[in-house]
């Protein structure tokens, strides 16, 4: 199931060298460790090339509790590790060797998507960093009071006054009004 979904997506040519890469790496890591090669590493590297590639799909555990694959690929990596971390030079090189064609063929895709994280994050600080500290709805051209530091005041719209221009009780009736001139507006 896994091979023949990688294999659709992929195509044959494609999905052959991800796993002719994998076994040559295997083959090569048994020699310098001793004899020892283990294919389980490399299928487990199949899986989580399926994991990758479709995040969501579904297995059903014990025909009844639907699981997605990308937790299912979580455990993997941790045993992974735990395999890594505690077995012998020969496991470590065995594992390395498998994960080669993996990070071969998604390392690129994995980097850009920390890179675009890492954007995102300083975007989203950025905005909120710019976003002005006070927001009001009215503010006083004259003074610069606000309906948030004046809650009692009542602001208006100057209807003399060229623009969307809102005064406070005390300046909107003494305040002279805006004449925006129109040959700069023309222009």
């Amino acid at each position: 199931m896994l091979g023949s979904a990688l294999e659709q997506e992929w195509g044959s040519f494609k999905f052959n060298i991800y796993y002719l890469t994998g076994i040559i790496g295997t083959i090569i890591a048994a020699f310098l460790g001793g004899g020892i090669g283990y294919a389980e590493y490399l299928n487990m590297s199949l899986f989580l090339a399926f994991a990758y590639i479709y995040p969501n799909y579904e297995l059903m555990l014990f025909f009844v509790l639907p699981l997605k694959v990308k937790y299912l690929a979580l455990i993997d990596v941790l045993l992974l590790l735990k395999d890594f971390i505690g077995g012998p030079f020969t496991i470590k090189l065995v594992i390395i060797a498998a994960f080669i064609n993996f990070f071969l063929f998604f390392g690129k895709d994995m980097l850009s998507h920390v890179n675009t994280r890492k954007k995102v994050v300083n975007n989203r600080k950025n905005f909120k960093d710019n976003r002005p500290k006070v927001i009001y709805i009215y503010r006083c051209s004259i003074c610069g009071a606000t309906e948030k530091s004046h809650p009692n005041m009542e602001f208006r719209y100057c209807s003399k006054c060229d623009g969307h221009h809102a005064y406070c009780s005390e300046h909107l009736l003494n305040h002279e009004h805006i004449k925006e001139d129109k040959a700069s507006e023309n222009k």
